[in-house]
C-alpha cells in the first residue's frame, strides 16, 4: 500500500471488519493492485470481474444512508460509522488508477454517483462527518472526475449505456464540485446527453441494443440526467418528444414480466438501488 492508503487505514475503527474489494467470491480469484491498464480479465474460465465491480459500485452505502431516515440517533451513529469505514477501506484498497475497479469508466461513474448521493442523504439527515475524513473522500471524487474527463467511453462507432453512464457521472461530479459553469462544461454535457438520446434510442423509443434490460438501465440514466437538465429540456421540444417516445415504449411493457420476454444481454444492473425503502 502507498503512504496515503496507510494513513486511511489508520483511521479505520478498531472493530471494523475490512472487505475484500478485489475478489470474485464465486471463483475465489483475486486481482492485484497493478496499474489498471495492465490488468487482464475475461481470460480465465469461471472468473467474472463483474462480481467485484458490482460491490465496488457502493450502491449499498446509499441504501444504508437512507436507512438513517427511519432509526434513532444511536443506530444512525452506528450506520454512519459503517459507511465512513467502508469508504475509507475502499479508497485505501482501490487507490486511483490501481486495481480492477478502475478498469471501467462506467463503474467509476456509478460509484461516484452513489458516494455523492450517500453524502447528500446523510447531510439531509443532519449527520456530520469528520472534516478530515470528508476531505479524503472529496479528493478521491475529484480524481474520479478528472479520470472521467480524460477516459470516458466515447467513440465514433458503437456507443452504449457505458457512455451514458459516463455523462451522468461527469454531470453529478461537475455539480458537486461547482465546475458546471467552468468552460461551459454543463452546456457541453447537455449537448452530449442530447446527442446520445438521438443516437442510442430509436424513433419508437426503444434502445438500439435490442435488449429490454439494457433499455431500462439506459432509461434510468436518462431519468437522472433529465432531473439535472430539466431547465434546458423545458425549452427543447425535440428532446421532449424523444423522452415521450421512450416513455411510450416503456408503457408497452408495463404489464409484462421482462424476464419472460428476454432478448439480448442482461448484465447492466442499476445506477441506484433502494432496497431499504422497499
Amino acid at each position: 500500500l502507498n503512504e496515503k492508503s496507510k494513513i486511511l487505514r489508520s483511521i479505520l475503527s478498531a472493530e471494523y471488519e475490512p472487505i475484500d474489494w478485489l475478489v470474485d467470491f464465486r471463483s475465489g480469484f483475486r486481482w492485484n493492485l497493478d496499474y489498471y491498464k495492465n490488468l487482464k480479465y475475461g481470460n480465465i474460465e469461471g472468473v467474472d470481474i463483474k462480481v467485484p465491480w458490482e460491490l465496488a459500485r457502493l450502491q449499498h452505502l446509499l441504501d444504508l444512508s437512507i436507512c438513517c431516515r427511519f432509526v434513532d440517533e444511536n443506530l444512525q451513529s452506528q450506520i454512519t460509522k459503517e459507511i465512513v469505514n467502508q469508504l475509507l477501506d475502499f479508497i485505501s484498497l482501490n487507490p486511483p488508477f490501481y486495481g480492477p475497479n478502475w478498469i471501467s469508466p462506467m463503474e467509476v461513474s456509478i460509484r461516484s454517483v452513489n458516494i455523492i448521493f450517500s453524502l447528500i442523504e446523510l447531510k439531509k439527515n443532519k449527520i456530520e462527518i469528520n472534516l478530515e475524513i470528508l476531505n479524503h473522500i472529496y479528493e478521491y471524487l475529484w480524481v474520479s472526475y478528472r479520470f472521467l474527463l480524460l477516459n470516458n467511453e466515447w467513440n465514433d462507432g458503437l456507443r452504449n449505456n457505458h457512455y451514458l453512464a459516463n455523462i451522468l457521472g461527469l454531470t453529478v461530479l461537475s455539480k458537486f464540485f461547482n465546475q458546471d459553469k467552468v468552460g461551459n462544461i454543463y452546456d457541453n454535457l447537455y449537448k452530449k446527453f442530447r446527442t446520445e438520446l438521438n443516437y442510442q434510442f430509436f424513433s419508437d423509443g426503444g434502445n438500439f441494443e435490442g435488449s429490454l434490460p439494457y433499455h431500462f438501465f439506459s432509461l434510468e440514466i436518462v431519468f437522472w440526467l433529465s432531473q439535472f437538465f430539466i431547465e434546458k429540456i423545458k425549452f427543447d421540444s425535440q428532446i421532449q418528444e424523444k423522452l415521450l417516445s421512450i416513455l411510450a415504449f416503456n408503457k408497452a411493457f408495463e404489464n409484462y414480466n421482462i424476464e419472460d420476454i428476454q432478448i439480448g444481454d442482461n448484465d447492466s444492473g442499476n445506477i441506484l438501488k433502494f432496497n431499504c425503502l422497499s
